[in-house]
């Protein structure tokens, strides 16, 4: 995913160097961002018990999107995403990962040549995996003989309602949407094939997305 982000100047010079002009709503995919505003309430409280920093609020995602060949004014699509959070304080640290690959199902009308209007929904497998360090590795030596830390995860259903606009211009096309995500189907946090109950049992909040889209 980080790869695909890196390409991104790439394709804008291949898009702005290219005849055709973009429309709206049109099949095509091409690297996304999101920031998903988590409450981590939740987990805040035993980290805190536990001596360790406590996470700041919400995840920055990046990944892919795509958009498949529009059935009428609807459209099936995909999106792979991940993201991290985290903090640390003096030799202690915490990690929180989010990843996430699903489809999406969206109605689609353009609202005039250069702007199309959409709505949607994702259900997407997902996992969230929470890392603490105790003591930092010196080097590749200790940090196999000598490694303190814990990495938890747990899997679960993703699920999203969004809506927004895309807008073309050349080659190329904008999508700016807000969502809401909520998980389900959650499961214990498991390490080593083994279940344990903990915190974030639940949890849910806005994602915002920008896109850029090149056609195929």
């Amino acid at each position: 995913m980080v790869r695909s982000l890196r390409l991104l100047p790439l394709l804008l010079v291949i898009g702005l160097a290219s005849p055709v002009r973009a429309e709206p709503l049109a099949p095509g995919g091409g690297p996304t961002i999101g920031w998903l505003s988590l409450n981590l309430i939740d987990l805040s409280e035993p980290l805190e018990l536990a001596g360790l920093p406590q996470l700041e609020p919400g995840l920055f995602l990046s990944g892919l999107s795509y958009a498949g060949e529009r059935r009428g004014r609807l459209a099936l699509g995909g999106l792979a995403a991940y993201g991290t959070t985290g903090a640390a304080r003096l030799e202690k640290s915490v990690r929180l990962a989010l990843q996430l690959t699903g489809l999406t199902l969206e109605y689609g009308e353009e609202a005039r040549e250069q702007l199309g209007l959409f709505v949607g929904g994702l259900v997407a497998p997902a996992s969230l995996t929470l890392e603490v360090t105790l003591r930092p590795a010196g080097d590749f030596d200790s940090g196999l003989s000598k490694s303190s830390g814990t990495s938890l995860t747990r899997e679960f259903v993703a699920f999203e309602l969004y809506a927004g606009g895309e807008w073309s211009f050349r080659a190329q096309r904008l999508r700016l949407s807000l969502g809401y995500l909520w998980a389900g189907a959650t499961t214990n946090w498991q390490a080593d094939g083994r279940d344990f109950p903990g915190p974030v049992e639940s949890f849910s909040g806005p994602l915002v997305q920008v896109a850029f889209i090149f056609g195929i």
